[in-house]
């Protein structure tokens, strides 16, 4: 067993360093629990709040590559227990460190009823939840679509992000800077 000392250096070295360079956030980590139940799974919690969706800093090119969430981090994070013998290890960030909207559904009349939470991406028919990442695609009736909403970071199709307009390219840059 990897004293959980050696995980916590690990993680407030290389880990925040990771954090840094791929997604500039600028974390330090506290680990709260280590079991090995079914593996190492390694519960940490962080100085700092960490957004639903940031932006990935190492990927200059607007596509599902330029934006990333906290289970991209976590997967990274993971990762790097390699470097202390820790192959399978699992990091988690518990629930409670995430934004409250992370935890709630969205309804087809959300936009409507909280515009101020969405912004519009026209050239793309779709609204994005500034919060969350999420885009849903926008009837004309106001409405959005739930259940084919996406995660930036999940829209893979060239289409969609060469359809984006420079003006919605520049306000999903600013969002998430």
């Amino acid at each position: 067993m990897v004293s959980e000392k050696s995980i916590e250096d690990l993680l407030n070295t290389l880990g925040k360093q990771l954090a840094m360079d791929y997604y500039g956030l600028d974390l330090n980590f506290t680990v709260v629990e280590v079991s090995e139940k079914y593996g190492t799974n390694i519960v940490v919690k962080t100085d700092k709040q960490i957004p639903m969706t940031f932006e990935v800093k190492i990927e200059p090119n607007m596509n599902a590559s330029r934006f990333a969430r906290i289970n991209d981090l976590v997967g990274n994070l993971s990762h790097i227990m390699k470097y202390i013998g820790l192959d399978n290890a699992h990091v988690e960030i518990p629930r409670e460190q995430t934004p409250e909207r992370y935890q709630t559904a969205v309804t087809p009349d959300d936009y409507i009823k909280h515009p101020q939470d969405y912004v519009k991406l026209g050239s793309v028919g779709h609204v994005l939840e500034k919060d969350t990442g999420y885009v849903y695609p926008l009837y004309k009736n106001g409405k959005i679509e739930v259940a084919d909403s996406e995660h930036l970071s999940n829209i893979f199709e060239d289409y969609w992000w060469d359809s984006l307009s420079p003006e919605d390219i520049h306000t999903l840059e600013n969002i998430y800077r």
